[in-house]
């Protein structure tokens, strides 16, 4: 079997590429899928680089596209490599291209959801930058205090300890602030006071009864509570860029999620309709914020997130069938192989 393996490499390892991948990482993913036969390896630094080996050059076609590339350039560019191989009629990993739309636009998953009717959402505005004054308008009617953040980014990007606001001239600063770094729509939330709570996705155990719970590929919640380093640094806490990346030792991440067990099986059943219901494939996680009653709120989808070789998402798979991140990149492909009928 042929394999392309479509990647981001984090050159700079800064907040502008918080969400590619590292050297490290991509050279496990290059040793793993060379169990499954000849892997040939192409990073997403052009459009056209994509493309060309994509298409077939020099005679070389992929019979499966590994891709956990995040594009770089607007609205759609985690859907770039889908509309790609749908269009060159490619088998590939993960979500397609209407998922990848979906789940980039915070705004869009949120009414998504509602849709569903699978779970909670916080009231929120999006703000457009020609028309910031209209928003700031709308968003002033929310309840205090608010979170400010970017619309079309992941990983964090552009939230700080200080997005979350209680005044109207707060408000107007930070989406100014905002929009400033990460240009373009703006999203501004009623901001839930709570427990962070992530649901990894690995559908390969879908369907699977061995291992006893309803809904296996929904894995077990894992949640993060900041020490008093973290969580001192303004008034309410924010799960935000630097206390993933800088402060991370100072944040305590656990699974399960320190919540009753009944509220933990609550959480996974809705986050099965979601996942269902926004077509993600293969992998995935989904954030939320749980109230001290156990009232789940859904903030955002990620049809493509990071696993990390000592990440969560790894560590969740490992609860529930002792897969290390080899086990949950081979989990990935096998996933895609079974439903193309490849395996």
């Amino acid at each position: 079997m042929r394999l392309l393996y479509v990647y981001n490499l984090n050159h700079a390892q800064n907040e502008t590429e918080a969400e590619f991948d590292a050297p490290e990482e991509i050279e496990r993913w290059q040793k793993d899928l060379a169990e499954f036969g000849e892997v040939r390896s192409v990073e997403f630094e052009s459009p056209l680089g994509v493309v060309a080996a994509l298409s077939g050059g020099g005679g070389w076609k992929p019979d499966l596209v590994v891709n956990m590339a995040e594009g770089h350039v607007g609205s759609s560019r985690e859907a770039f490599v889908p509309v790609c191989c749908e269009n060159l009629k490619l088998p590939y990993t993960g979500s397609g291209p209407a998922t990848f739309m979906i789940t980039l636009d915070k705004d869009w998953t949120k009414r998504e959801v509602e849709r569903l009717g699978a779970m909670r959402v916080p009231q929120g505005v999006r703000v457009e930058p020609g028309n910031v004054r209209n928003g700031l308008r709308q968003a002033g009617r929310l309840r205090f205090p608010l979170i400010v953040k970017p619309n079309l980014e992941g990983s964090s990007k552009g939230i700080r300890a200080d997005s979350v606001v209680d005044t109207p001239a707060a408000l107007a600063q930070i989406v100014e602030r905002t929009m400033a770094e990460y240009p373009g729509p703006v999203l501004v939330e009623e901001y839930i006071v709570g427990l962070d709570v992530f649901v990894p996705y690995l559908e390969i155990f879908r369907d699977t009864r061995k291992y006893g719970v309803p809904h296996p590929e929904v894995l077990d919640p894992f949640d993060v509570v900041p020490d008093k380093l973290v969580a001192d640094r303004g008034r309410h806490f924010v799960y935000d860029y630097e206390a993933k990346t800088t402060l991370n030792d100072h944040v305590d991440a656990q699974v399960p999620a320190r919540l009753d067990p009944d509220v933990l099986e609550d959480i996974r059943a809705r986050c099965a309709r979601i996942y269902k219901g926004l077509g993600i494939r293969d992998v995935g996680r989904i954030d939320l914020r749980v109230t001290s009653d156990g009232t789940p709120y859904f903030i955002e989808a990620n049809a493509l997130p990071a696993i990390g070789i000592d990440g969560m998402l790894c560590q969740c798979a490992e609860r529930r069938a002792g897969l290390n991140f080899d086990g949950v990149v081979r989990a990935i492909v096998q996933s895609a192989l079974r439903r193309y009928r490849l395996v």
